[in-house]
């Protein structure tokens, strides 16, 4: 009973724990601190990469400059891989806000809180975005009054179950490896263990930011005409979305140029120590879940098959760049529940797949 609870208490269309002025006047503050959280970042970015040329000189076989520029291209190419995806999110959120009759994904969905998430777990099969577009649809949903536990098992199911992971890991490893049907029941079952764990919380919207209530508040007593809401909706999903965005590619650039890979590699032989190995590297490399299979294959030959599992786990659901889109939603506290569960999760399946195969 109190897991069917749980999982029903926040409803969007309903939140009154706390005043929508307060929350307001909180968002705004928090809206206002992003240009800095900004140049924040990109100072202490230089500032690192300048303390590890001047402390650490043959720590790297590249150049100071030479590994600022490396560390520019990579958090271009993460943006722009990414950008898509996020505007699709963007859009098919929009659609679940606006253009869906209030009870409709209510009326579609089961009533019991556990075959729920499992439905919800499996809609990332009708849809085609990477993890970066879950976020903003994900939030499209608590708009229209799923609990945040219901969103959390589709946001973490999502970017491993989506059609096209599973056609570029087919493409990557077949069928004889195993490692495709792994990596979708390990995924599947990872979302919801987290969904479950979440349901129970007693106060289920203390688990989300003061800035995203306020905006549903808002977004509930929004008026005007479909297409006028459309545009609203597109605009404040852009501004919460695309700040972080644009800061998780930059700390996924720059990890990458200050974290030496071989430094990763050179434990790749170890079973135990090359699942962390691994783990570490998706969390850093923060590329899109519908090619990474294609980079873990490159690992195949130096890796355990439990480290590759591990690595396919760990990146589409905690990697820098999706950390950062987390925060626009999710407490600093409830990211660090998940992040917790998820590297545990994929080290316990890790060594079960080294151990058995």
């Amino acid at each position: 009973m109190r897991e069917e609870e749980a999982g029903a208490g926040f409803r969007v269309n309903a939140v009154t724990t706390r005043p929508s002025a307060g929350l307001g006047t909180s968002g705004s503050r928090t809206g206002g601190r992003s240009p800095l959280i900004g140049v924040g970042v990109g100072l202490a970015i230089v500032a690192a990469l300048i303390l590890v040329d001047l402390f650490l000189p043959t720590l790297f076989s590249a150049s100071l400059p030479t590994r600022m520029q490396d560390g520019l291209t990579l958090s271009l190419s993460v943006l722009i891989e990414a950008l898509p995806f996020v505007m699709l999110g963007v859009v098919l959120s929009i659609v679940v806000q606006v253009w869906l009759p209030a009870d409709a994904i209510q009326r579609w969905l089961p009533k019991r809180a556990w075959a729920r998430r499992a439905v919800l777990s499996l809609l990332g099969m009708l849809i085609p975005v990477c993890e970066c577009g879950n976020v903003p649809f994900a939030r499209g949903l608590m708009m229209r009054g799923l609990a945040p536990a219901e969103a959390m098992t589709f946001l973490m199911a999502a970017p491993i179950v989506n059609p096209i992971v599973i056609l570029t890991t087919h493409a990557a490893f077949g069928w004889d490896s195993g490692i495709l049907i792994i990596r979708l029941v390990g995924g599947y079952l990872i979302a919801n263990l987290i969904g479950w764990i979440y349901s129970r919380h007693p106060s289920p919207d203390a688990l989300l930011t003061e800035r995203f209530i306020a905006t549903c508040e808002r977004v509930t007593h929004e008026h005007g005409t479909p297409t006028k809401r459309s545009l609203t909706q597109f605009l404040i999903e852009l501004r919460a979305v695309m700040p972080a965005l644009v800061i998780g590619s930059a700390l996924a650039g720059a990890v990458q140029v200050l974290i030496p890979r071989d430094v990763l590699l050179a434990i790749g032989s170890n079973p135990v120590l090359s699942i962390v190995a691994m783990m570490a590297l998706a969390m850093t490399v923060a590329i899109c879940s519908n090619v990474d299979a294609f980079l873990a294959l490159s690992f195949a030959s130096t890796f355990s098959s439990g480290a590759i599992i591990a690595f396919l786990l760990v990146g589409p659901l905690v990697d820098i760049k999706m950390l950062v889109l987390l925060r626009t939603t999710f407490t600093a506290r409830t990211i660090a529940g998940i992040v917790g569960i998820v590297l545990l999760a994929a080290f316990a399946i890790g060594i079960g797949v080294n151990v058995l195969v």
